[in-house]
């Protein structure tokens, strides 16, 4: 390939490679630029209802920056569609070349193979023959629509009756607080125990205000809700469990009584007992030496009215 063709042909093709570009500047802007708007209005909804950017982890943050990235792609990818059928080609970026510099199809005709090359020429001639960019035009809607997103995620939204409602805890806070509050006043729980549930309660009350209804402050204390409920179940129907055991063998009586059945049930004292024991939410410690001292073995050896007493009072912790 001569000198002068390979000139002409990358001149050529610099001129299409700048049509064609400005074609899908100008498609990107205006399809752009609503979609920003879109966006930043979407924004300052989110934090007019408590959501902010800083509240988010870093796992969750992640998410509207892959949003805004595939919006980009999906804007690309429509102005290239849209524009392509305004593209030139380089037979026509030449024909450009011909009517700027008058070579009055000279170049056409070389690339047939019917005349020859046009000589080469001074670059800064050549340029001239391409289309002038108003940076104006192009710079300004793309900046504007950065300021806008800018602003929607900076700019400091005024106190709304959402903002200000996020001053109050969330309820579960507080549900937990009577369970624990009811609990000890029955004596069924150890206080160190609830201490340690209260503890849980008030690290995420300790956090900033702005972040108690955020997503993880809202999982964390549903989590820790669902685990006390359990365990607060769990401990109910143990309770229930023991005192329906100690229930049965007294009316069982004595030898009257099968002794299969008076070891099943004595079994089933014993499982509810240690459960009670291994349960991380701590039975008061009196309650829980009561049950360490019943040997369902010796059961008519023991005190009545005490007995009467412990499962009187199993019975009204198994119903809390």
């Amino acid at each position: 390939m001569q000198e002068e063709e390979r000139f002409w042909l990358a001149r050529s093709m610099a001129l299409v490679r700048q049509v064609n570009g400005g074609w899908w500047i100008q498609r990107w802007l205006q399809i752009g630029m609503p979609m920003c708007l879109v966006v930043a209005c979407a924004l300052l909804l989110a934090r007019s209802r408590g959501w902010e950017p800083s509240s988010v982890g870093r796992e969750e943050a992640l998410i509207p920056v892959v949003t805004v990235l595939l919006l980009l792609l999906m804007i690309s990818f429509l102005a290239w569609l849209t524009a392509r059928k305004k593209f030139i080609s380089r037979d026509e970026g030449m024909v450009r070349l011909e009517v700027k510099l008058g070579l009055r199809g000279a170049l056409s005709s070389a690339q047939a193979g019917v005349g020859k090359w046009p000589a080469v020429r001074a670059v800064g001639e050549v340029e001239a023959a391409r289309f002038r960019w108003r940076l104006a035009r192009v710079a300004l809607p793309g900046l504007i629509a950065v300021l806008v997103l800018g602003a929607s995620l900076a700019v400091p939204l005024g106190s709304t009756p959402v903002v200000a409602a996020s001053a109050e805890e969330p309820a579960a806070w507080s549900q937990m607080e009577d369970w624990l509050e009811t609990l000890e006043e029955e004596k069924i729980v150890d206080s160190e125990s609830a201490a340690d549930v209260q503890q849980q309660i008030d690290e995420l009350r300790e956090r900033p205000e702005k972040d108690w209804f955020s997503h993880r402050s809202l999982e964390a204390g549903d989590s820790l809700k669902e685990s006390l409920a359990q365990t607060i179940t769990a401990m109910g129907q143990d309770l229930e469990m023991a005192e329906q055991a100690l229930a049965s063998l007294e009316a069982a009586g004595g030898g009257a009584a099968i002794e299969s059945l008076r070891e099943g049930l004595a079994q089933q004292y014993q499982e509810a007992a240690e459960s009670l024991k291994a349960s991380s939410l701590k039975l008061d410690p009196n309650l829980l030496q009561q049950l360490a001292e019943i040997d369902p073995s010796q059961l008519q050896q023991l005190d009545l009215k005490a007995l009467k007493e412990l499962r009187e009072r199993l019975r009204k912790s198994s119903g809390t």
